[in-house]
């Protein structure tokens, strides 16, 4: 009905699990990995929880939708049968020939078994997938306990996938059923979405639908995500039903209004039957009458003088702990972008080898002498901190909370020389980026930086603008809180983790560092160069060539880089079509000198998650066939544009 108002292709909140517009959240990421996991060679048993309309079932389909191959996939939606129905049920979906006439078990488990030997020794994959496993009987959990009994010396002729609500995993820690739960190999319990998460889930639908992705205003947004709590499928209800609202309104954007009044309308019968409950009146009657009682005894009881002062008592170290502090609040750098922990490294939030990679020309050994404070030819130009939350502040990793200062803006333009000049500002409302100025080489003969007296001095952060320096790009002048919304404004993700400097090698972009003081806490810089075994530090507008050797115990891996996304998806993986496939396949076939297609196919199929795994395992990642942030990052480098600054090539020819 409102699909041709707001130029959309289809409606795009329908509640079916369609695997065409499935989003992949961190915790999406992670259990479809899971589910991979127990279709593998090596997988077994695996157990997959969520509240109601999380989003698991989509994640099924997800699954069935890469044709695995080598795998035949047995799938059972309605587990409320009984033994031998759940058994012909497995049998109906292999293509197993049992008797059709009252079928006894031993009857349905024979075939069974004979046809899973006969797919191993063909070198093939079994697997059950249970949806709704909650609904499962103590009996027919039972059999499928035996059912992974049947195996051979080395394998298990039957992999088991259980996908059900968080009653499934109260249902499987009772003692009776304690053999089942030790064989399960893999857990994993998806949760709701966060408010980041669920504004980009959003946006994902109405662009998969051809819809704008600014349809919702942000106000919209939030409050889509406190009506929904982050379950996928009441964003979907609210989020068809406001659409709904706003197209009888003639309305082309969705405010905050229509997605309060939406909720009301699609949610009622649950808010409502709950305000009609005699039990719901209880609680306030309670406290009103205590209330009552209390300024009743306030009016009974005798005045009384009030008692002296008491001295003062020095607060305990865990009560200090607890008061808020200004100064401890700007300390914190935690990247701003999803205010999440900044400990993750790999595409999905595990632990990535590392490995070397060849770097263009050193940088040269000798290095200019930079003062410890900004000389006036570099002044640095600071904003106020931000307003986060007590012990937080963007800007990156969690640091040592004895550090004063606020968190402030960057300079606009590197130097990566102390005596060098600094480069023409950018104009503010530019958007293009040119290539960084070549005034990077330090000046000849010059004497050695001394880094640990520059980190004596306290100074303001500005690596954030300092980071936008160094791609050319507009300083922010907002909060930093929403510095990572801005750089997605210029074409730009934030990137954060923890890592080392074969690390920052491998990524090859500029990337803002905390460098651990002589005396407590961190201070700020950004690294603009680094080769085997020296790094190019800009240091709020002045720079100097370092040793690793130094840096090595002023650096615990915590840093915070900018990259370019060069496709119109985050994240291409199951479910995925379109042009970002299509640049996903190109960029593969480059990676691997074979010759890119002329019309590559546009769907995400099993052969490209194949391949994305060959290229994660040759550079290290973790291995789960979907293009993340890392996975994109290290296809850009395979031809990064020209004005892409990158750490080694830190100096420009003009």
């Amino acid at each position: 009905m409102y699909a041709g108002h707001f130029g959309l292709r289809e409606p795009p909140f329908a509640i079916t699990p369609d695997p065409s517009y499935v989003y992949l959240s961190q915790h999406h990421r992670e259990a479809l990995a899971h589910l991979l996991y127990g279709t593998d060679e090596n997988g077994g048993f695996v157990q997959l929880t969520g509240e109601v309309g999380a989003g698991k079932t989509t994640l099924v389909r997800s699954l069935l939708e890469q044709k695995l191959e080598r795998a035949d996939i047995a799938l059972c939606l309605n587990p409320r049968l009984t033994v031998e129905e759940l058994l012909a049920t497995v049998c109906d979906e292999l293509g197993v020939a049992y008797p059709r006439e009252h079928p006894t078990l031993k009857a349905l488990v024979d075939p069974l078994n004979e046809h899973l030997l006969r797919a191993h020794a063909a070198g093939r994959r079994t697997v059950l997938i249970i949806d709704e496993a909650q609904n499962l009987s103590r009996e027919l959990l039972e059999q499928i306990r035996l059912l992974t009994n049947l195996e051979t010396t080395k394998h298990k002729l039957l992999r088991i996938i259980l996908v059900g609500q968080p009653e499934l995993r109260q249902l499987l820690a009772r003692p009776d059923l304690r053999q089942l739960a030790q064989r399960i190999t893999a857990r994993y319990h998806l949760p709701a979405l966060d408010a980041a998460d669920t504004a980009a889930y959003i946006r994902h639908r109405l662009r998969v639908a051809g819809g704008r992705e600014d349809l919702f205003a942000r106000g919209a947004l939030r409050a889509v995500y406190r009506r929904s709590g982050g379950i996928p499928r009441l964003i979907n209800i609210i989020c068809d039903r406001a659409l709904l609202g706003a197209y009888s309104r003639n309305a082309k954007r969705i405010d905050a209004g229509t997605v309060r009044q939406a909720a009301r309308e699609a949610l009622q019968p649950h808010s409502s039957d709950a305000a009609r409950h005699p039990l719901n009146a209880r609680p306030a009657l309670a406290i009103g009458l205590a209330g009552l009682i209390m300024i009743g005894l306030g009016l009974w009881l005798p005045r009384t003088e009030p008692p002296a002062a008491a001295p003062p008592v020095a607060r305990s170290d865990s009560q200090a702990a607890s008061v808020p502090n200004t100064a401890l609040a700007a300390a914190q750098w935690i990247p701003p972008d999803s205010g999440k922990p900044a400990a993750t490294l790999t595409d999905h939030g595990q632990p990535m080898a590392t490995s070397k990679m060849d770097l263009a020309p050193k940088v040269p050994a000798t290095g200019a002498a930079a003062s410890p404070t900004p000389s006036a030819a570099t002044p640095a130009t600071t904003t106020p901190a931000t307003d986060g939350p007590p012990g937080k502040a963007a800007g990156g990793p969690p640091v040592n909370p004895a550090t004063p200062g606020p968190t402030s803006a960057l300079d606009r333009s590197p130097s990566v020389a102390a005596t060098a000049a600094p480069d023409a500002a950018p104009s503010p409302d530019s958007t293009d980026r040119s290539p960084p100025d070549p005034t990077l080489a330090p000046a000849a003969g010059a004497a050695p930086f001394d880094l640990t007296a520059w980190l004596r001095d306290p100074r303001a952060d500005t690596s954030n603008e300092r980071l936008l320096a160094a791609w050319n790009v507009a300083p922010f002048q907002g909060r930093a809180a929403a510095f990572c919304e801005y750089v997605k404004t210029r074409k730009l993700r934030c990137m954060s983790g923890q890592g080392d400097w074969d690390t920052l090698r491998r990524f090859d972009r500029p990337a803002a560092l905390r460098l651990n003081r002589p005396g407590g806490g961190t201070a700020p810089v950004v690294l603009r160069g680094l080769d085997a075994d020296q790094a190019i530090l800009d240091l709020g507008g002045q720079s100097a060539i370092v040793p690793l050797s130094q840096l090595k115990a002023l650096w615990n891996g915590p840093y915070l880089l900018l990259w370019e996304l060069q496709t119109d998806q985050p994240i291409i993986g199951p479910g995925n079509n379109g042009e970002a496939v299509r640049w996903l396949r190109r960029r593969l076939a480059t990676a691997a000198g074979r010759p890119v297609p002329e019309a590559p196919s546009e769907r995400f199929d099993a052969d490209l998650g194949n391949q994305v795994r060959d290229f994660q395992k040759e550079h290290g990642l973790v291995v789960d066939g979907m293009a993340g942030e890392q996975t994109l990052l290290l296809l850009n480098n395979l031809a990064p544009p020209p004005a892409v600054p990158r750490l080694s090539q830190p100096v420009r020819e003009p």
